[in-house]
């Protein structure tokens, strides 16, 4: 909860950033997107989404990121939603995620009060 009440809007990962623990960037309700050194080795932006380097864990998308036709599909090698990575963003009315995806942890969605849909096309185990 680094930036919890800052009106910090972008971050940037140095290369030096390799882990962190929990979300630092849990409940920073102003915060639109977060970027990577590009010499980092653990950790990828996507449009502003922060990813694993492999983007096979969606870590963090913003509380403030605003998207214009309010959906998010998640990247197809994502197999990971980590806890809190969704938190707070109120700019999202669906999100789409993917048969790939086998584990969302705890509160992946919590405080999302403007999704309407999540839609998940799949059910138990294979």
């Amino acid at each position: 909860e680094l930036f919890v009440g800052t009106k910090v809007e972008t971050i940037t990962l140095p290369d030096t950033v390799t882990t962190f623990n929990g979300n630092p960037f849990y409940n920073a309700m102003s915060m639109k997107e977060i970027l990577v050194d590009s010499n980092n080795t653990q950790f990828k932006s996507v449009d502003g989404v922060l990813y694993n380097y492999e983007c096979t864990k969606l870590i963090v998308f913003p509380a403030g990121k605003e998207m214009i036709d309010k959906n998010y599909d998640i990247l197809e090698s994502v197999k990971t939603i980590n806890s809190y990575a969704f938190a707070y963003n109120t700019s999202l009315d669906h999100i789409y995620l993917f048969e790939h995806i086998t584990y969302i942890a705890e509160a992946a969605f919590s405080g999302c009060c403007e999704v309407e849909s999540i839609y998940i096309p799949f059910v138990g185990s294979s």
